[in-house]
């Protein structure tokens, strides 16, 4: 409230009989824009007299008797989520935050869903140190011979190479290293046509593919691997 407008209200009161104190007058002569910042100068009354003076400020204009109207969209929004379960017995303001936070968590997921590399993009594109062979229950360390760590920038002494044309590098066993053909089928990685020890890498293997773990499993082998980056 503005002074002038303190100074008329509190004539009017007290013309009818009720007491007013007025509060951050002074404040507003000093520095008017602190004054806004405070809400301005306000006029007290007794609680005894709220309701005389309230009646009063009605009479004269200085209060509206018509409450805001909330608009037709918030009140859709209130209607079509009152129903919600535990939501829709929370206020109306709270399930519209609790709703927008829903959805910006939604929309931060499938962002990040959508940016993941393909399994095939992650077998293609790092490479896979092979950590050691289980065949037949028994575990087998590779060892190849003359082994040339084509994968980079990861060192790791046995690698599996998997190849964007469909061929495959596989370790040796104390021999030169295995070549393939290789395909992907949904979460199946089919190693196929091995010309040595084909009889471990052959097969259809179950993929379970993380960033940094890859473990291929078939009826009769298991490849541990992780990823050359990841020491």
């Amino acid at each position: 409230m503005f002074p002038s407008e303190a100074i008329v209200l509190k004539g009017r009161l007290e013309s009818e009989g009720i007491e007013c104190f007025v509060k951050d007058e002074l404040i507003s002569q000093v520095n008017p824009f602190y004054s806004n910042a405070m809400g301005g100068v306000k006029l007290q009354v007794r609680e005894s007299d709220v309701p005389v003076a309230i009646e009063i400020m009605k009479e004269g204009g200085y209060l509206n008797e018509e409450e805001p109207k909330p608009s037709p969209l918030f009140t859709g929004f209130d209607n079509a989520t009152a129903k919600l379960g535990l939501i829709g017995r929370l206020p109306a303001p709270v399930r519209m935050l609790v709703l927008f936070g829903i959805v910006v968590a939604l929309v931060v997921g499938l962002i990040w869903f959508a940016s993941r590399p393909t399994a095939m993009q992650q077998l293609t594109k790092n490479g896979w140190c092979l950590d050691r062979v289980t065949y037949r229950g028994k575990n087998y360390t590779p060892h190849t011979l003359q082994y040339i760590n084509i994968v980079a920038p990861g060192f790791c002494s046995e690698n599996i190479s998997f190849r964007e044309n469909g061929s495959v590098m596989l370790p040796g066993f104390n021999s030169y290293p295995a070549w393939g053909q290789w395909k992907l089928v949904g979460q199946t990685t089919q190693i196929m046509h091995a010309d040595t020890f084909d009889y471990i890498y052959n097969g259809s293997y179950n993929m379970n593919l993380s960033d940094n773990v890859l473990i291929l499993k078939s009826p009769t082998t298991i490849l541990y691997c992780h990823n050359n980056l990841v020491q």
